[in-house]
């Protein structure tokens, strides 16, 4: 469905209104996926935390200077790492 849309998406599994753990806040880089079926693994984790959500960022909205390599699990999590907190992702 994205792919008929044309869009390059990142994914977020998150509870609804969460802004990032406290090393999110700290560090200011907020972890995304770009694989939709993670991001709905981490979602459905986080529904013990609250009601959960699949957020889907268009790739191309976000200047590519904030996208950077993901963490030491980033191959087997399909992840990389935006240089902005969570709520200034639109």
């Amino acid at each position: 469905m994205v792919d008929a849309l044309g869009l390059d998406p990142f994914f977020r599994g998150t509870p609804i209104g969460f802004n990032g753990s406290n090393a999110t806040q700290r560090i200011g880089i907020t972890p995304v996926m770009t694989e939709p079926r993670v991001a709905t693994i981490f979602a459905n984790h986080s529904s013990n935390y609250g009601e959960a959500v699949v957020q889907i960022f268009d790739k191309g909205a976000i200047d590519s200077s904030k996208i950077l390599d993901g963490n030491v699990l980033a191959s087997f999590e399909n992840k990389v790492g935006i240089d902005m907190l969570p709520n200034d992702l639109r």
